[in-house]
C-alpha cells in the first residue's frame, strides 16, 4: 500500500511541474511576442516618421512653386521635369536612394478641382468661393453643429457699384438669438438668401443656395457675383469641415488646388506609406473685417 502510494504522488508532482513549465513557457512566448511587437512598432514609427519627412519635403517643393492661387499650372513640367500631365492634373515623381538600403519613392498629384471637400475652416475665419458669375445652385454642407455666416460679394454691371449681401444658416441654435428660426420658411423677412433644402434627414448641415434673383434677395438681373465668403462661428475653438459642390459643374470655376504627396520605401515589403495632403483655395482669401472696408469709387450697398 505505501509503494503505490509514493508511486501516484510522484505521478502528481510530474504533472503539476508539466502544467508549471507549460504555464512558464507560454508566459515567456508571450513576453517574447510583445517584445517584438513594440520593437517592431518603434521600428515602424520610426521609418513613417522618415517617409512622412520626405513625402513633405518633395510636396513643399512644388508648393512653394505652385501654390499661390494666381499661379497657373500650365508650366509645372517645365519646372519639374519628373511631372507628366496637362492642367488641370499632374503626376510627379521623385526617388531618393541615397539614405541607406532604400529606394524611397515619393508621388505627388497636382490637380486643381471645382469640388471642394474636406476643407478645414477655423472658427470665425473665412473661406472664399469663386462664383464668378455662376448663375446656378451650389451645395454646401460642413460636419459639426455651426452657425455658417454668408457673404455674397457682387456688381450692378450697369451702375458698377459693388453689393455685400449677407446673412446666416444657424439651424444648430448656436446664436442665442436664432433659436427657434427656420431658414427653410419661405417668405422669410429675417433672410436674405432663399435657402432650399439639402439633406431633410440633416438639414443643420447643409443647404442649397442659387445665384439668382429668386434665390437672393437684392440680387439685381444686372448683378454679377463674384465671390461667397463662408464663416463658420461655433462656441468652442476648433474648427469646421466644409463640402462646396456646383450641380451645374461645367459653368463653375476651379476652386482648390489639391497637392496629394504619397511615400513608400520600394525595396521593403512592409513599408508604411506616408501621405500628406495640402488644399490651396484659388480665389484670394480674405478676412470677414474686409467686408466693412472695401476699396470702391463707386457706392457699396449693405444688404
Amino acid at each position: 500500500m505505501n509503494y503505490r502510494k509514493v508511486k501516484t504522488q510522484n505521478g502528481q508532482v510530474l504533472l503539476i511541474t508539466l502544467l508549471v513549465l507549460t504555464i512558464i513557457g507560454i508566459v515567456i512566448v508571450g513576453l517574447v511576442t510583445l517584445s517584438n511587437r513594440d520593437v517592431t512598432q518603434v521600428v515602424t514609427s520610426e521609418k513613417y516618421e522618415k517617409l512622412y519627412n520626405e513625402s513633405e519635403t518633395e510636396v513643399r517643393k512644388i508648393v512653394d512653386n505652385f501654390g499661390k492661387y494666381d499661379k497657373p499650372l500650365d508650366t509645372l513640367s517645365s519646372v519639374f521635369n519628373t511631372c507628366v500631365g496637362a492642367a488641370p492634373s499632374f503626376n510627379c515623381t521623385f526617388s531618393d536612394t541615397t539614405t541607406g538600403n532604400t529606394d524611397v519613392e515619393t508621388t505627388v498629384e497636382v490637380s486643381d478641382t471645382k469640388t471642394v471637400e474636406g476643407f478645414e475652416v477655423n472658427k470665425d475665419r473665412s473661406f472664399v468661393v469663386k462664383i464668378n458669375g455662376y448663375a446656378d445652385t451650389v451645395r454646401v454642407s460642413w460636419d459639426k453643429p455651426a452657425a455658417v455666416e454668408f457673404s455674397i460679394i457682387a456688381q450692378d454691371t450697369t451702375t458698377r457699384a459693388l453689393k455685400v449681401i449677407k446673412d446666416v444658416y444657424d439651424l444648430s441654435g448656436i446664436y442665442d438669438g436664432l433659436v427657434g428660426d427656420n431658414p427653410y420658411n419661405q417668405p422669410n423677412a429675417n433672410h436674405t438668401i432663399n435657402y432650399t433644402v439639402l439633406d431633410v434627414n440633416n438639414k443643420p448641415l447643409g443647404t442649397k443656395i442659387t445665384f439668382t434673383p429668386g434665390g437672393i434677395k437684392g440680387l439685381g438681373s444686372s448683378d454679377y457675383v463674384y465671390y461667397l465668403t463662408i464663416t463658420p462661428r461655433i462656441k468652442d475653438s476648433s474648427s469646421v469641415t466644409f463640402n462646396v459642390i456646383a450641380e451645374n459643374e461645367t459653368a463653375f470655376s476651379y476652386q482648390l488646388r489639391k497637392f496629394l504627396s504619397t511615400t513608400v520605401d520600394k525595396k521593403d515589403s512592409s513599408s508604411p506609406v506616408a501621405k500628406v495632403i495640402t488644399q490651396i483655395p484659388l480665389a484670394p482669401q480674405m478676412d470677414s473685417v474686409f467686408d466693412y472696408s472695401l476699396i470702391t469709387n463707386s457706392a457699396l450697398n449693405s444688404y
